[in-house]
């Protein structure tokens, strides 16, 4: 399901927003071979007084079946020493992104790829074959921000500075890509399964201590649970 939320469509900017939000979300619906069974349109959200407007903020809902809720994964890091995986391919894709919003950079948006389902449904299969201990989608705010959503009881030590620009690899947010984490002794069987299927993944480092540490190549970031913890709750604890 959708639902659509933009300013004044008799704005020309607004209508193109519209427009183009309407056939991205047609373009990965066919390419993911799912439908889009409802929806909702809310327009003219804007204040006359302030002169300003929504942005533009198409939002979707999802609803999934899983086979056998026993070997569905935590989200958060759940075993110590267990491998850390991002599973799917990492582009220059700062377009829209949280990045882009901060640095004020001008890069191309994520877009879905042909190949994106076969590595949703390679992932489904992991999990499905009980191999996979944790896992988190990389979404808003690229690798980063999704680490920092798995520290919860544990932490991990990342090693990115042998892969892409580190602002790259940790804050793009290219489509189709997981963190999982899967234990040693499954990782051959997990390796296999990830290269059958064609689908790119990188072996990143793993769950260790309390605290998130990145080794990027030109330093080393380090961010302890409390940090973790607050800024991911730094909005709610404005809002009180």
């Amino acid at each position: 399901m959708n639902c659509l939320n933009f300013g004044n469509p008799e704005n020309q900017e607004v209508y193109w927003q519209l427009k183009r939000s309407v056939e991205g979300l047609s373009y990965a619906a066919r390419i993911l071979n799912v439908p889009v069974v409802g929806g909702n349109v809310s327009l003219y959200n804007e204040s006359e007084e302030f002169h300003t407007a929504i942005i533009p903020t198409p939002s979707i809902g999802m609803v999934g079946t899983v086979r056998d809720i026993s070997r569905a994964p935590l989200i958060g890091f759940s075993n110590e020493g267990d491998v850390v995986i991002i599973v799917g391919e990492t582009r220059s894709e700062f377009g829209g992104s949280e990045y882009n919003d901060i640095v004020n950079i001008f890069d191309t948006v994520p877009e879905p790829r042909q190949n994106v389902k076969r590595t949703i449904d390679t992932i489904v299969h992991l999990i499905e074959s009980g191999l996979v201990s944790a896992a988190n989608d990389v979404s808003n705010g690229g690798l980063i921000a999704s680490l920092a959503e798995m520290c919860d009881k544990f932490g991990a030590h990342i090693d990115v500075s042998n892969y892409l620009k580190s602002d790259v690899e940790l804050f793009a947010e290219s489509c189709g890509r997981a963190i999982i984490t899967v234990r040693r002794r499954n990782l051959d069987k997990a390796e296999r399964i990830l290269e059958d299927a064609q689908v790119k993944y990188e072996m990143i480092g793993e769950v260790t201590g309390t605290k998130l540490i990145i080794n990027t190549g030109l330093q080393e970031l380090t961010l302890s649970a409390h940090e973790l913890k607050r800024a991911l709750n730094s909005l709610t604890e404005v809002m009180r």
